[in-house]
């Protein structure tokens, strides 16, 4: 299902938004899905900020960069050790060998490595 997913490229960007903006939108189903999977409602709607935030052309903002810091979060486990969590609970239920384990770290690799792009084009281009 997620097979295809590829980092984008440093130099194949013209806005410095673009490569998150980019890995988003071509993977927003399964973000939702992994969403919802470890985090339930909350999880949902951490995404759908962090989506709509990004569909309009303003630059990255510092909410935004917080909230994709959560979802990166939540996606690769940060807080399931904290005992009572729904996070916690969550990740409890989800069989180790199910093939979206392995999806779910695609996906979280593809979404760090996009926004560290982002930021380092927010580095060397100026504000808009």
């Amino acid at each position: 299902m997620f097979d295809q997913i590829q980092s984008p490229s440093l130099f194949s960007s013209s806005r410095p938004v673009t490569p998150l903006r980019d890995f988003v939108a071509t993977h927003r189903e399964g973000l939702l899905y992994a969403a919802e999977l470890l985090g339930g409602h909350r999880g949902i709607g951490l995404a759908l900020e962090i989506f709509g935030e990004l569909s309009s052309a303003r630059p990255l903002s510092r909410r935004t960069r917080i909230q994709v810091i959560a979802l990166i979060e939540l996606l690769s486990l940060e807080r399931v050790h904290e005992l009572g969590s729904e996070e916690c609970s969550r990740f409890a239920a989800i069989d180790p060998c199910d093939p979206v384990v392995e999806e779910i770290c695609l996906l979280t690799d593809g979404l760090r490595d996009s926004f560290d792009l982002a930021l380092v084009h927010n580095r060397q281009w100026p504000a808009t």
